[in-house]
């Protein structure tokens, strides 16, 4: 398509979202501190993804490993951090409503 064509196309899109959005994270990065982790004394870094449930009112409800990071407390840990502190702008649907939904992430430690 052309580049015209492409526009119109993202424009169309956009607006038949009406006042729909995906759900944000507010600052990901204070949910796991390294502080947090050093009962663990982890002998080298280790990566972990999590799925976070997200409650309409914008609190996780939550939280499963979908790639554990081979170290099962660091990961438990994790989660019950995130259980606790994440919180988030949540989704809303075409009308503006916030609605449940998901949210995926990575952490590095």
């Amino acid at each position: 398509p052309t580049s015209e064509g492409h526009k119109a196309t993202c424009t169309q899109l956009l607006n038949g979202m009406g006042k729909a959005r995906v759900t944000m994270a507010i600052q990901p990065d204070t949910w796991v501190r390294p502080k947090d982790l050093r009962p663990l004394r982890l002998q080298q870094q280790r990566k972990v993804a999590v799925s976070i449930g997200v409650s309409a009112g914008g609190k996780a409800s939550y939280c499963v490993v979908s790639r554990p990071s081979g170290a099962p407390e660091f990961d438990a840990l994790v989660c019950r951090l995130i259980s606790m502190r994440a919180t988030f702008d949540p989704a809303l649907d075409q009308e503006g409503v916030p609605v449940p939904s998901a949210y995926d992430r990575e952490w590095l430690y």
